[in-house]
């Protein structure tokens, strides 16, 4: 019968290794907590611990953890599942490539390809808004620039002062006019005229 044993997913290879060494069964599943990233999914550490499990001759399968995880379980020589009884299922029906062999190294390699792959889909490249975003904003004249380039932060906003109508400055040199027309008994003198000039006698 397989000895189970439970392991945190911060569990170091030398405490596992010990945990190893005591026990007397040969076969034994280590079982992390499924979808969380254990310290030893490393290429290196995994390698390490399938040399460990040959010295001590067990039949050590990996259970749970994430897809990277399994697949460099399975490509350094371990035998690995989702669960316990996924892992039973493949023993029983014999499913499981054998550890090491090629069809288990491209099996391996395919899921942390794809498990790479979504990972690098889902992350965000910048803190931008997508593309059809970018279109939308500065079709409404609100898109601000990239967020990093100082020099665009700031909108250029339209100065409501250049767009107001001149209606106003008309009627004031109107009046100016009206004034000096006044003093010069309604007459203007032309332009360029001497203004002591006091007009036609």
């Amino acid at each position: 019968m397989a000895h189970i044993l439970h392991l945190a997913s911060t569990s170091r290879l030398p405490a596992i290794q010990a945990d190893l060494a005591r026990i007397r069964a040969q076969q034994v599943a280590l079982v992390f907590p499924l979808h969380t990233h254990p310290l030893i999914a490393e290429h290196d550490t995994l390698h390490a611990l399938r040399a460990f499990c040959e010295a001590l001759d067990k039949d050590v399968a990996i259970i749970g953890g994430d897809d990277a995880l399994r697949a460099l379980a399975v490509a350094v020589g371990f035998v690995a599942a989702t669960s316990l009884d996924a892992w039973a299922a493949q023993e029983q029906s014999g499913s499981t490539p054998p550890p090491g062999s090629l069809a288990a190294w491209i099996e391996a390699d395919a899921t942390y390809v794809a498990s790479q792959r979504m990972a690098a889909e889902y992350q965000p490249s910048s803190d931008e808004p997508p593309a059809y975003v970018l279109e939308l904003l500065r079709a409404e004249g609100t898109y601000t620039g990239p967020r990093d380039d100082p020099a665009q932060s700031s909108p250029v906003r339209r100065s409501h002062a250049a767009t107001r109508p001149l209606s106003r400055y008309a009627s004031a040199d109107d009046s100016i006019a009206a004034a000096i027309r006044a003093s010069f008994g309604g007459w203007m003198p032309p332009s360029g005229a001497d203004p002591t000039d006091s007009g036609p006698l």
